[in-house]
């Protein structure tokens, strides 16, 4: 059986930026079994694989991998794999701006499709947010980070008068919040990767999401996001995440929002892994409720095929 595979970098519009994806495409149900080892095999932070359906030729089925473990959800690969199916011509659309849907193990989320003379925005719906209120031990955080606990935190910043404290938030997956000083504080950050991943799962979050509102290029804020509990070390563009910092940042009053404004927040992350990405975050309130819809740029750095026994088809689906 062959299958369609692309690597894409995600979040950028420059090969060697962004942040790495793996794409397959078929039309056949894997089963789980084969898509973690192919995603081992390709070993980049994340893989999606995408289901083709020829009766319903606008919702895709995704399903996310790391090289060690399923996710519910991933933001640059949502963003690589419905970049290949627009630019790959697997979606059959040509208007300029369009949605599609996109299937995942928990929800169906839509899909925005933008195309220009010059590039494609994808942008994505994220799901219902929240914060997730449990206590943070800072000094046990400041050492897994190897940065100081008075690094933790920001005070009054600008125009904002509040405080922001590490915390949780949610927009399909869980991350752990956590606001730093400066860009040099930032930068001197070094995770101690074991005990990261033992208080995550106490923490029932899948990593940190570090950033400071000190950026390089004049945007919302810079930031760093750390995984190892999913096989992650450290990743240069962090799609959902981004919607859970959008969303931490609103509720704090960091961001503020007029009754039917959208506000467009733009993050920068992976500059000091020499992959610097853009990661564009949308914020609209709704009846009471928030909407968030994450967006950015991909290119397609290699395409190929991989043939696969039949013995990893889902024989069930």
């Amino acid at each position: 059986m062959k299958l369609k595979v692309y690597y894409v970098h995600a979040f950028t519009s420059e090969i060697f930026g962004g942040n790495p994806a793996g794409v397959v495409i078929t039309d056949k149900s894997l089963d789980a079994e084969g898509m973690q080892k192919i995603a081992a095999e390709l070993n980049l932070s994340e893989t999606v694989f995408v289901t083709l359906d020829p009766h319903n030729p606008t919702t895709f089925q995704t399903r996310f991998f790391t090289p060690l473990t399923e996710v519910e959800l991933c933001g640059h690969a949502t963003i690589a794999g419905f970049y290949v199916l627009a630019a790959e011509g697997f979606i059959l659309d040509n208007r300029p701006r369009f949605h599609v849907k996109q299937k995942t193990l928990q929800e169906e989320l839509d899909v925005e499709i933008i195309k220009t003379d010059k590039d494609m925005e994808i942008v994505m719906e994220q799901s219902a947010p929240r914060l997730i209120g449990k206590a943070i031990d800072l000094e046990r955080l400041s050492r897994i980070m190897g940065i100081e606990k008075e690094d933790l935190g920001i005070g009054e910043y600008k125009n904002f008068k509040g405080t922001l404290e590490p915390g949780i938030a949610y927009t399909g997956l869980k991350d752990l919040i956590v606001p730093v000083k400066s860009l040099e504080i930032l930068k001197k950050i070094a995770i101690e990767e074991e005990q990261l991943r033992v208080y995550s799962k106490e923490l029932g979050v899948v990593g940190i999401h570090a950033f400071t509102p000190e950026t390089l290029r004049n945007n919302t804020a810079h930031c760093r996001n750390f995984a190892p509990l999913v096989g992650i070390s450290e990743e240069a563009a962090t799609g959902t995440a981004s919607g859970a910092l959008s969303y931490y940042l609103l509720k704090n009053k960091f961001v503020n929002l007029e009754k039917d404004e959208e506000v467009k927040l733009t993050f920068e992350q992976g500059d000091f892994m020499n992959r610097p990405s853009e990661i564009r975050c949308y914020v609209k309130e709704d009846k009471g409720s928030y909407k968030i819809k994450v967006g950015g740029n991909a290119v397609i750095f290699i395409n190929g095929e991989i043939l696969l026994r039949e013995k990893f088809v889902d024989k069930g689906k």
